[in-house]
């Protein structure tokens, strides 16, 4: 299932999927996004996190182990495997397409990779996760959108400002989200909700 991001908080309001993937380069969103599911699952009962992060000499039947192991203090779990490079090579395939087709029980799977690559979309690993997970696909704001997004963040916290102060911030931020966030957040800590 094909999740938006900003879809996230309502759809983890009504269910916890058993597998997450988080696709992109954009540092701000896979934070958040990750943060959230982390949030819900915990509220689920979720107290174990566990964290992999696959390199070269990575051994995949780590993985295989985790699902077979239990919890020795809690019932529930979070499992989260970041892939940097977004290439599992072909054990990790094999991996992937095998966690995706038997759901590890009582658990919570996020899938961390980078931008999705032509063939990535293509491979058999990815098609099995893509019907058996919720995959989020993190995008970049476009430099034309970026003004109607701080307005958005600035919204949550109950701030706004004219579109010429929207113009200059996004100017200033030159694209990086997650300077463009910390800009808001300390414009709520300074200044007073409504107009700025």
């Amino acid at each position: 299932m094909q999740l938006a991001p900003a879809q996230l908080k309502q759809h983890l309001t009504k269910t916890i999927a058993p597998i997450y993937v988080l696709a992109g380069d954009e540092p701000l969103g896979q934070s958040e996004c990750l943060d959230a599911i982390r949030q819900a699952a915990r509220q689920d009962g979720a107290e174990e996190r566990t964290s992999f992060i696959v390199d070269r000499s990575f051994n995949w039947q780590t993985v295989q182990q985790f699902g077979q192991a239990l919890s020795l203090f809690t019932s529930k779990r979070i499992l989260e495997i970041a892939i940097p490079n977004g290439k599992p090579g072909v054990e990790g395939g094999k991996a992937l397409a095998a966690l995706a087709e038997n759901v590890i029980p009582d658990t919570t799977v996020i899938l961390i990779l980078p931008a999705l690559a032509r063939e990535t979309k293509k491979s058999v690993w990815f098609n099995k996760l893509q019907s058996a997970a919720t995959v989020i696909e993190l995008h970049d704001v476009a430099p034309t959108q970026l003004p109607q997004w701080i307005a958005k963040r600035l919204a949550q916290q109950n701030q706004t400002t004219d579109n010429a102060s929207l113009e200059f911030m996004a100017h200033q931020v030159e694209g990086n989200l997650l300077a463009a966030h910390q800009e808001i957040q300390k414009l709520g800590l300074l200044q007073p909700e409504g107009e700025l």
